[in-house]
């Protein structure tokens, strides 16, 4: 019997086009981003609805990053871990776009997050 998740981590460098993708298999993980002020987007694509949760593992109540909902309006502020304990968002369908954007000037943010499909 095989391992019934898949973590993933990703670093996004400070070159790259910001766009970190999470395969179908992905269940859990974190997302790395070396960029000063700035954001990282994450494209989610499962083969249902899901949901996705970020957290923290600064101390309470610093503020690292927003959690932001792409939607055709623009971004929709979702919440902001440590803040907002755990920040989960549901998909409408099999996919979702997240924003997750510096609050401050950071050398190396780090989100953690897991995916349970509904």
């Amino acid at each position: 019997m095989g391992f019934l998740f898949k973590f993933i981590t990703n670093v996004v460098e400070e070159n790259s086009n910001r766009i970190v993708v999470l395969d179908s298999q992905c269940k859990s993980g974190e997302v790395a981003w070396r960029l000063s002020q700035t954001y990282v987007q994450l494209q989610i694509n499962k083969p249902s609805s899901f949901r996705i949760c970020f957290s923290s593992a600064a101390f309470p109540s610093l503020e690292k990053y927003g959690v932001y909902r792409i939607t055709d309006g623009g971004m929709v502020f979702a919440g902001s871990p440590n803040r907002d304990g755990d920040v989960c968002l549901t998909s409408p369908g099999t996919s979702l776009d997240i924003v997750l954007k510096a609050l401050d000037i950071f050398y190396v943010l780090t989100a953690k997050f897991t995916i349970s499909c509904l």
